[in-house]
């Protein structure tokens, strides 16, 4: 066993379409952290323990092992949880609990129409086996969004309250990421891991 692959990495990729469909920005990168609260959630499933995790609002909650926890894949229009995108840039921290600047739901200025975030099955490819988040983004605004910076996903628990489980902030690209007026932004994270 190669000891560089055998731990799981995750990865990032982002598409931003024009109102026809055409990509006109493109970034994939490895993610860069997954936070506290992923790491304080498996070890509460893993020793069906309570443990104290911070939610999206900065509360703190004890949190146990449960068949209904981790949920990212929220539907059309929710953005308690699943992938999110923002415009926060205070770098990564393991001690983060939500994106920084997080654009809302809806057809106003710098807002966007979340479409649902959907979780793909796990795949093997050769020694890779690997699962997919994915979510579509809309700008039904009346102006372009510009300067996306930061990337991530929530989880819901199944009290009803939500985790940050990994956040990024994005790399400049050759170009800024602007949503235009019409367009779509894709977000896709990739957990895998290589034997």
């Amino acid at each position: 066993m190669n000891k560089q692959d055998d731990t799981m990495k995750l990865y990032y990729s982002i598409r931003v379409r024009d109102k026809d469909g055409n990509i006109i920005n493109s970034i994939n990168s490895p993610s860069h952290c997954f936070v506290r609260q992923w790491y304080d959630l498996m070890y509460a499933h893993h020793l069906n323990v309570v443990t104290n995790i911070t939610d999206t609002t900065g509360a703190i909650h004890g949190a146990r092992g449960h068949s209904n926890n981790w949920r990212a894949y929220a539907g059309v229009g929710v953005t308690d949880y699943g992938i999110r995108c923002g415009k926060g840039t205070t770098p990564v921290s393991n001690l983060d609990y939500a994106l920084e600047s997080p654009i809302e739901e809806g057809v106003g200025l710098n807002q966007l129409n979340h479409l649902a975030t959907a979780v793909v099955y796990p795949v093997i490819a050769g020694d890779t086996c690997s699962c997919q988040l994915q979510r579509s983004m809309t700008n039904n605004s009346p102006a372009p969004i510009t300067d996306i910076t930061e990337i991530g996903c929530y989880v819901r628990m199944w009290v009803g309250w939500y985790v940050l489980g990994f956040r990024d902030v994005v790399r400049l690209a050759l170009r800024p990421i602007d949503i235009p007026v019409g367009g779509t932004i894709d977000i896709h994270y990739t957990l895998s891991v290589t034997v």
